[in-house]
């Protein structure tokens, strides 16, 4: 799991601080926001992990969702609707 979290890392550091084209925008951008997501569980220790070891001004700007949450996000909202 250590080098699963690690490989995280580097993908936030890269996505963070690489500038990305846009089609038709004449100036490069960089993101403000990251969603990472997983098919498998991401324990509570291994999301402090990363935001320990991220820079300290885009911890904030980082949402995580694994398997289990999307699961559930997705069962409130079927239950909001009645389709269950």
């Amino acid at each position: 799991m250590r080098g699963e979290i690690d490989e995280i890392i580097q993908q936030l550091d890269d996505a963070f601080s690489m500038p990305v084209h846009l089609l038709n925008e004449p100036n490069d951008v960089y993101i403000s926001e990251m969603i990472v997501v997983t098919s498998g569980k991401l324990t509570e220790n291994a999301k402090q992990k990363i935001k320990h070891k991220i820079n300290k001004t885009i911890a904030g700007s980082l949402t995580f969702l694994d398997k289990e949450s999307i699961m559930n996000h997705f069962l409130r909202i079927k239950k909001a609707d009645n389709i269950l």
